[in-house]
Parts: C-alpha cells; structure tokens; sequence
C-alpha cells in the first residue's frame, strides 16, 4: 500500500522519536538497577533487619558534625542515608553518655544523693531490671524518654482539665491509655519508661504521683518551675535575667523561692558554677531545663521542690487523719483551726482547705475525700510569699563563695 511522502516522512521521525524515549528509559532502568544493587550491598553489610529510609530524610552538617559528602573515593559522592543514621547514632550515644558523665562532676550526682527521693534509685541506676508482672506476657515497647513525656504531658493536661475527676491517677492514667491507643503494652510499657528513668525529675514526678505522693497540679508547678523563674527574673531588680553575679544571682533566688530551709539552701550552692560571689553567670543558660542534660542547678531545683510537697503533705495527711479520729471524718471549722495552729502549715491557703470540703463549710467528709480534693489545685497561700519576698531574706548575711556556708537566721524555717 503506497501513502504519501509527508506521511511517511512523518511516521518516520515518531519511530525515531519512540526509540530514542525508549533508549533514554533503557539508560535509566540500568541506572536505578545499579544503584539499587549498591543500597543492597550497604543494606546487607549493616544487618539483614535493616532496611532503607524511605522517603528520604533531608541532614544537616550540624555545625560539623556529620559529612554530606564522602571525600574517600576519586570524586565526592553524597553519604547514604543508611551510613548517615548509623554515625548519627553512634554520635548521640556517644555525646549523651559524655555529657551525663561530665554532669555529674559538676553537681548532679551530689543533687541524686542528697535527697532521699533520689538517693536509691541512683545507687540501684545500674542495676535496674523490668518489672515483668506489669506486662504479663506482652511486648516492652520501650520508650524513650521523649516519647514517655509526651505521653505523660498530654494525660496531665487532660486530667488537669477534668474538673469533675474523682478516680486516682494511676487508674485515670490507665483508662487514658486504652482510651487513646489501640495497645495494651502502652501503659505497662509507660510505667517501665518512669520507673527506669526515675531519678530525673520529670520521670521522678511522674512516679510520686502515680505512687499517690503527690498530685498532677503539683507535678505541673514542676515541670513549668524554672520558666516561671526565668519569668521572675527579667523583673527581679538585681537581675537583668540575662547575665548577673554568682552572688546576686542566689540572693535573688532567694527571694524568688522563700520558703526553702537551710539545709537546701546549702546544698543549692554546691550545683551552682565554681568561682567567686563576683563571677558573673548567664541566668538562661543556668536554668535552662533540658530532658537528656539537665544543668545540675535545674535538677537540684525540682528536686528540692519535689521533696517538700512529698514532706508538706506527708505532714497534712498525719494531721488530718489524726483530726479525724476513730470516725475517719472532719469538718471544715476543726480542720482550719488545726491547720493554723501548726505552724509548719500555716501558710497553708484557706481557699485549699476549704476546697477539700467541695467548697461547703458545712460539710463533714471523709479523711479520703478531703486529701483528694485538697490536692487538686494550688494550696500554698500565694500572698504569703508575696510578703516575704518583700524584705530581704534573712538566710544570707554575707556573700556566697564555694567555701561559704549559709549563716541561720531568726526566722528561718526548721527542717
């Protein structure tokens, strides 16, 4: 069959057209065929369970620390993902472990044994093992300590909103869980996360309440402490909040957190830099509160502020359960005379008390009622503090130097 010139000429130039696309595909097959044979190779080389990022993630050099490029061959080429995350981690580990080791030198480890909510889970650190019974027979998932946080940080901001909840935290904690996450190993696999990583203060706050030492409204004034000081300090009249003395920034801090004894005052000048009262200090770099590397004054801190809230309703509960006697009951005019008449509770707010009554002073409840709502806010008389900070602090009479000690005042609070 004959067809025109034009149409054949036509045909022709798609035919050469099509072989060319088809050739150009051919050489980008061989391409990917080639490359896909080196992430084998790398792939195989690391471990058979390993396999490829998918996509591909985008790296930074991080101020030098990782290579983009492989400079071993005759030409650079780009580092592979797969050898890219394995050095990565190698490095984290490695600056993890080295910073925590070099934290302890500065203070930390004094902060772990100097308090007694601490003391045993360092010393039993190394030889910590899971508890199994909390799984029965299902997978640990492992947590790190970022995902344990998260995790604990969402239930405390819902349980905070739950003006209505009457149940105890380890069951509320529990119900959320389920509730959340379609995985049963989720909640022992949380409590095996704060156990194991209790000597910090998050991890450490989460297991008191849990244990029902203390209650979330308490663990969030602690998780949010030191922002509320770099807060205060920006205002505070011998701080700028950003650089001051190591002398001023302690007689500030004293006035900032009145209540501490002078026990813990004196151990809160162990975690502080070397050097003398004049040496001057970066108040943000001091107190910036980091959940891998905590700066020992940070730890020492919450530690502190964990430990009195531990003793303070320790003490309210002694109280109270005596208050009620063999019926296990009180009422609001009993319990507010009692209160103010001890004096390591008197500056214990009315509006707490009266809030362990369901805000009806004419209530008698329980023992158990009455600490469970008393708990369930504030209860430190804030004005009380307020009042304080006006005069100066009379647990410090001289400069603090790394050899000083702290001379008792009159009006020092006992231990």
């Amino acid at each position: 069959m004959l067809v025109p010139m034009e149409e054949h000429q036509s045909l022709q130039e798609k035919v050469s057209a099509y072989e060319q696309e088809l050739k150009e595909l051919r050489k980008g097959a061989m391409k990917m065929n080639d490359e896909n044979e080196k992430l084998l190779k790398r792939v195989t080389a690391v471990g058979a369970s390993r396999r490829p990022l998918t996509p591909r993630p985008d790296f930074d050099t991080i101020e030098g620390l990782a290579d983009s490029y492989a400079y071993f061959g005759p030409r650079p080429e780009p580092v592979g993902t797969v050898d890219k995350v394995q050095y990565l981690h190698q490095i984290a580990e490695k600056l993890y472990l080295n910073s925590r080791t070099v934290l302890g030198t500065y203070g930390y480890v004094s902060a772990c044994k100097n308090s007694e909510l601490t003391k045993k889970e360092y010393e039993d650190i190394e030889k910590y093992e899971v508890e199994e019974k909390l799984f029965n027979g299902m997978d640990n998932l492992k947590f790190s300590r970022h995902t344990a946080y998260e995790i604990m940080n969402r239930f405390l901001e819902a349980r905070i909103a739950d003006q209505n909840a009457t149940n105890q935290v380890i069951d509320a904690l529990a119900e959320y869980c389920r509730v959340q996450y379609d995985n049963e190993a989720i909640f022992p696999s949380l409590q095996d996360a704060i156990n194991h990583y209790a000597p910090e203060p998050d991890y450490l706050a989460f297991q008191l309440m849990l244990d029902g030492r203390i209650s979330e409204f308490i663990v969030n004034e602690n998780i949010n402490l030191t922002t509320e000081l770099k807060q205060k300090f920006h205002s505070h009249e011998e701080t700028d909040g950003a650089v001051a003395t190591k002398q001023a920034f302690f007689y500030a801090l004293q006035t900032l957190i009145p209540l501490k004894n002078k026990r813990m005052w004196q151990e809160v000048q162990h975690y502080l830099p070397a050097g003398s009262g004049e040496t001057l200090i970066n108040i943000e770099n001091l107190l910036e509160d980091n959940l891998y590397v905590p700066s020992p004054i940070v730890f020492g801190l919450r530690v502190q502020h964990l430990e009195e809230n531990v003793l303070i309703l320790k003490k309210i509960e002694t109280l109270v359960k005596e208050l009620g006697g063999t019926s296990g009951t009180i009422n609001f005019v009993d319990t507010m005379a009692k209160f103010t008449s001890t004096r390591s509770l008197s500056n214990i707010d009315e509006e707490a008390i009266l809030r362990g009554f369901n805000h009806d002073k004419t209530k008698v409840i329980s023992v158990e009622s009455f600490l469970f709502h008393f708990q369930r806010g504030d209860f430190i008389d804030t004005k009380s503090k307020k009042e304080k900070n006006v005069e100066k602090p009379t647990t410090v009479t001289r400069p603090v130097s790394p050899e000083g000690d702290i001379q008792k005042g009159d009006e020092e609070v006992e231990d």
